[in-house]
């Protein structure tokens, strides 16, 4: 092979990882806005119930969640002595935990967690 071919093979390598890396990038900001819009509509049902492991069960028998972020305050109120095992879902599922600490102590979660 001349020289100039393998010049321009190694052009054409470069722009198609250059494509595929920005297509990555745009695919991964528009989870990341898409998670953002969802989180900004979630609502707390009850923040004086943190149960963790209720929810752990419910995500492992939900068919089709894949992704999912748990806040919490990490205090589990309805399961405190749980040492069971939670089965694992029947496909692959990410699950991020962001455990928020409480800035006030005085406060409950359900009344820190609107703030």
């Amino acid at each position: 092979m001349s020289r100039s071919t393998d010049v321009q093979r190694q052009k054409e390598c470069d722009l198609f990882r250059q494509n595929a890396a920005e297509e990555y990038r745009t695919a991964v900001e528009g989870q990341i806005s898409r998670a953002g819009e969802i989180v900004t509509r979630s609502t707390v049902p009850d923040a004086r119930r943190t149960c963790i492991v209720d929810l752990l069960h419910r995500l492992a028998d939900t068919p089709g969640v894949r992704r999912v972020l748990i806040v919490t305050d990490g205090e589990e109120t309805c399961l405190p002595a749980f040492q069971g095992r939670i089965l694992p879902p029947d496909r692959p599922t990410i699950v991020a935990v962001a455990i928020i600490s409480k800035q006030d102590s005085k406060l409950s979660p359900h009344e820190y967690y609107p703030r």
